[in-house]
Parts: C-alpha cells; structure tokens; sequence
C-alpha cells in the first residue's frame, strides 16, 4: 500500500468518524423536556397502524398513530407521558430501543405521526393491550389475536 494510499484512507476514516460523531450529538440535542406530571399534558391518539413482528418468543411491535397535544413545548413520547400496558395487571413494556429509530417526539401542537417500538414477550399478546398516553387509555386491536 503506498503512503498516498493510506493518506487517503486516513482522511476518509476521520471524515466518516466526524460524521458519525455529529449525528449522534445532533441526535441528543432534539431530545425536548418531558413532563414530571404526564397529567400537565393533554394528549389524543387516533391508532393507524399496529404491527407485529415475532423473533423467537418475543414480539417487536410497532404502533404509529396521530399525536396531538395540548401545548407548544415538545415532548418525548415516553414513560411515563406514553406507556403500552399488558393486562389484565398493568404492567408497562420496554421501549424498543435501536440505534436507527427515529426518536418519538411531538414538535407542537400540530398533530403530528409518530411510530412507538416495543419490545414484549409473546405471551403478552395474549391479553389485552392498551396504550397510556397522559392518562387517557386506548385499546389496540392486535393482529392475528
């Protein structure tokens, strides 16, 4: 390998590594305020979509809906503002979390489309689900249930 080679290889890599540095940081910097009090906020959902994708005894589901609140402020759609509950006793579902997601976030008071992702056991499909968006309760209508 000459060393115009490797300069080049050099350059490039550093280029890509600032790249990916700045997208992770502008990534945090849209992260808005979340409320203490999920009651401050008024939030309605109308569901779209809801879709399941089973690996192994787990569940990836993917819920898009139309937000729309009360104020100005952005909000992350997360617990305890937004939560999916399994029932019959309430327990909340861990987020599915992947590095590509786009984060859940509701910019205004325009209603926007968010995609939430989710990440539950099989067994969980069983029962019902219901979605907690700042204490109001929606039902899902769950595929293939």
């Amino acid at each position: 390998m000459t060393t115009k080679t490797r300069t080049v290889l050099l350059a490039a890599s550093l280029l890509l590594a600032v790249g990916i540095g700045w997208v992770i940081l502008r990534r945090s910097d849209k992260r808005g305020p979340i409320s203490s009090d999920p009651q401050a906020i008024s939030l309605e959902v109308r569901i779209n979509n809801v879709e399941i994708l089973p690996t192994g005894d787990h569940a990836h589901l993917i819920l898009t809906g139309v937000f729309d609140q009360n104020g100005q402020t952005p909000i992350r759609l997360e617990p305890p503002l937004v939560s999916l509950l399994a029932t019959p006793n309430p327990t909340p579902v861990a987020r599915y979390l992947g590095p590509m997601l786009p984060e859940p976030v509701l910019a205004g008071s325009e209603p926007t489309e968010v995609t939430l992702h989710y990440w539950l056991p099989l067994s969980d499909l069983k029962s019902p689900l219901t979605l907690d968006a700042a204490g109001r309760r929606y039902s899902l209508a769950v595929p293939g249930r």
